[in-house]
């Protein structure tokens, strides 16, 4: 960070992209100290990780002001390369485009319009390599920052519910034809990969997922899923052929909250004895089993009864279940899930903008679709999983 010496003049900045490796390093170092106020701050590795498995990854994506005189990194954005899926439409028709990320400023050159300065050379740099949209995540303060330039809120629809994994133990019997362990991303990535793109990417009524490329899976997903702090052990439900039928990472907020970090279904099963409400139940049960034993020094472990937050796309299919086949049975114990604690919990910080004519229907497609005021377009949802985001 800068010394109380460098504040006393005020320094002339110098704008540019990164040109090697060894520059990224130095990189990781700044944004580590930019996040050291956190709560759990991230290492530099945190960064070095996102980077280096990033299978689009290049040193001129990030974007850095710099002190002139001493050459101190001051501020920086990261352009993150992805293609996204658009309402079912065939994968050679995905949509290529721009995450932004990594957007952070040291404390003593804040307001001086550094991240607004690489934000807008960084928009200059995607729409030069032919992109058609950009997108990002930020917090509801930070939003007015980014629409100044372009970019445009998108509803993503999630709903909490209660969960009780000592009962959902108890309650969630399967076949012994299915059991579950712990995922083997050598073996599994295939089968994983599709059903993925049958779940999430494929579906007419979704948009925003990440298309993941097999090098994607192999490098960035299986180590996001394996290495990022504060995640339960990325989980498989398999059949008797050892081939998996869905999968489930969680990322644990606090002792009381959890998230649905990545999971898909296999869509069509045929066995009436498994569907998505007893799959996830029983996925989420082991995968807590897991974490408390594995983090048993936690000051604050995970409670019994917690909260998890699910998509919507998901909780539509648990909702379908409970009204086609558990008829007459309380909501308030349907495999360890109480329905009736259901609430909304929309996340309004995806945005989006437009960078060249190719991209402006599947913007415009997705914000009428997704930002209906009252939640009621069920068709047309937004969705892109934790595991992928930046």
């Amino acid at each position: 960070m800068s010394t109380a010496n460098e504040n006393s003049i005020t320094p002339t900045y110098t704008f540019r992209q990164l040109n090697d490796l060894e520059e990224v390093k130095r990189w990781t170092e700044f944004c580590a100290q930019c996040f050291a106020y956190k709560a759990n701050p991230p290492p530099a590795s945190y960064f070095m990780r996102h980077y280096e498995n990033d299978p689009n990854a290049e040193p001129e994506h990030v974007f850095v002001a710099e002190v002139e005189e001493s050459g101190m990194i001051v501020a920086s954005v990261r352009i993150f390369l992805r293609d996204l899926a658009s309402f079912g439409t065939d994968l050679s028709a995905a949509v290529r485009a721009g995450g932004i990320g990594e957007v952070c400023t040291d404390p003593d050159h804040r307001r001086k319009g550094l991240s607004n300065t690489l934000l807008r050379r960084a928009i200059g740099y995607m729409q030069s390599i032919g992109l058609e949209v950009s997108l990002l995540h930020a917090s509801e303060t930070f939003r007015k920052v980014y629409q100044k330039v372009g970019y445009v809120s998108c509803r993503s629809r999630w709903v909490d519910v209660d969960f009780c994994a000592s009962l959902s133990s108890v309650k969630c019997k399967m076949s012994s034809e299915y059991s579950i362990r712990k995922i083997d991303f050598d073996g599994d990535v295939d089968t994983l990969s599709q059903l993925y793109n049958d779940y999430s990417v494929n579906r007419s009524k979704c948009a925003g997922c990440i298309v993941r490329s097999k090098e994607y899976w192999d490098r960035y997903v299986s180590q996001e899923m394996i290495l990022a702090s504060g995640c339960t052990l990325p989980l498989v439900l398999v059949d008797r052929d050892n081939a998996p039928i869905a999968w489930l990472s969680l990322r644990v907020l606090n002792a009381e909250k959890l998230i649905v970090k990545d999971f898909g279904f296999r869509q069509n099963l045929l066995d009436p004895s498994i569907n998505v409400t007893l799959t996830l139940a029983s996925l989420i049960s082991e995968a807590i089993t897991q974490y408390v034993g594995k983090n048993q020094q936690l000051s604050t472990p995970v409670k019994d009864r917690v909260a998890i937050s699910i998509p919507f796309l998901v909780w539509e299919e648990m909702k379908l279940f409970t009204s086609s086949k558990v008829a007459g049975k309380s909501e308030d114990d349907i495999y360890g899930f109480n329905f009736t604690t259901v609430c909304q919990n929309n996340d309004d910080g995806w945005m989006y903008k437009v960078l060249n004519p190719a991209g402006e229907q599947f913007v415009k497609s997705l914000l009428e679709g997704c930002n209906t005021k009252d939640n009621s377009n069920s068709d047309h949802q937004h969705i892109l999983w934790p595991t992928d985001s930046f």
